[in-house]
């Protein structure tokens, strides 16, 4: 082979591979744009709440939110439900809470903090002690929200659940609590009433 015939070869050549190197950026770049990405939901798990003993004896009753990814063949990365604002309507000065704080998940000690979300996962949002009132329940309690209400309340909440791929639409929660606190599921419901839109 003379210099002139390896020149052009070699040139061939590379040119082959810059072609099919750009060629699997652009098939890569368009499998990841066409690719659908998670749907997280949110909704209120139960209305009535879930009655449990603390381990002080004492009665208490557990409001979780449901969150679900729509796709399951697409998983949610590192899923986390954020409260951006709480106003408390009936307070004053009626300055509502901002930031971004996350809520707990349902048995927080015992499960991953971040998780992916396929398959569904609930968290706590706020439970009621029949001698402390209501709790709201973040994972941390920035100085300036006040999660405690010893009695009767009413709240509003801007939850959000977030993701690396994706983040679910804002949801409004209203807690109306009258301050009081009944063992019957169904009278319960009466006390304290927890809507979502």
């Amino acid at each position: 082979m003379n210099p002139d015939q390896k020149f052009w070869w070699n040139w061939w050549v590379g040119l082959g591979t810059a072609v099919g190197t750009v060629g699997a950026v652009v098939v890569a770049l368009w499998q990841a744009f066409r690719r659908p990405k998670p749907r997280l939901k949110l909704r209120l798990l139960r209305g009535e709440g879930e009655k449990t003993y603390l381990n002080s004896g004492e009665s208490a009753r557990y409001y979780h939110l449901h969150v679900w990814n729509e796709r399951r063949s697409c998983p949610a990365d590192e899923v986390q439900v954020y409260v951006s604002r709480v106003e408390e309507p009936e307070s004053n000065p009626k300055r509502p809470w901002e930031g971004n704080v996350p809520l707990r998940w349902r048995d927080q000690e015992s499960v991953q903090p971040f998780p992916r979300i396929g398959s569904a996962r609930d968290c706590d949002l706020c439970m009621i002690e029949t001698r402390s009132g209501l709790h709201l329940m973040p994972l941390f309690l920035p100085n300036s929200l006040s999660a405690h209400h010893p009695g009767k309340c009413a709240l509003v909440l801007f939850v959000q659940a977030r993701s690396n791929q994706a983040d679910s639409k804002v949801m409004r929660v209203e807690i109306l609590w009258d301050g009081v606190w009944s063992d019957d599921d169904t009278e319960m419901l009466g006390h304290m009433r927890i809507s979502c839109d």
